[in-house]
């Protein structure tokens, strides 16, 4: 009889791993992608908002109590 346990542990192990970088891989993207976009987002809105508090300030302020 010849014993193979040892090989059967390591490939387990392998299995194992091998899953292991897998999900890994896969949740690391899944979170990258929507934070990436998010970062995105914010910082376009904070040049929007940038850009709207100078154009408020550069216009006369009885016109803008007038619009509101």
């Amino acid at each position: 009889m010849v014993d193979i346990s040892d090989k059967i542990l390591y490939s387990e192990v392998k299995a194992e791993h091998t899953f292991l970088e897998m999900i890994n891989a896969a949740v690391s993207h899944e979170l990258r992608n929507p934070l990436n976009s998010l970062i995105g987002q914010v910082c376009a809105m904070q040049d929007f908002f940038t850009n709207f508090k100078q154009i408020l300030e550069s216009m006369d302020q009885s016109i803008i109590k007038e619009k509101l």
